[in-house]
């Protein structure tokens, strides 16, 4: 329900800032993703994009680099 809420809320033309660690969640609500990583930003983008990156994949899926 929340995220329902979540996308009325943009549909009538509101933002939001989201700090949310449930990664479903996130894609599920996201227009436009920010990770942060130790305080440095490491991505900032459309959530899928953001995600393919093999810097984002590593920081929090913890998946070697190829």
């Amino acid at each position: 329900r929340f995220s329902n809420f979540l996308q009325d809320l943009h549909k009538q033309g509101l933002s939001m800032l989201l700090v949310e660690h449930n990664l479903g969640e996130v894609m599920r609500v996201a227009q436009r993703l920010i990770v942060i990583d130790s305080g440095q930003v490491l991505a900032d983008g459309e959530p899928h994009a953001v995600m393919a990156q093999p810097d984002v994949r590593r920081a929090y899926l913890g998946e070697a680099h190829a």
